[in-house]
């Protein structure tokens, strides 16, 4: 992060607060973000 709280490269990174979150929840969102193809998983 720079000085003012910004990531240089934000589409490469994610903040997730995952203080109520369950580990699926967790997951479902970074795949929704970085567009993962989840047809080999």
């Amino acid at each position: 992060m720079n000085t003012n709280d910004d990531f240089i490269y934000p589409d490469k990174h994610l903040k997730i607060d995952n203080t109520h979150l369950s580990a699926s929840e967790v997951a479902q969102q970074i795949i929704t973000h970085f567009n993962i193809d989840k047809t080999n998983a």
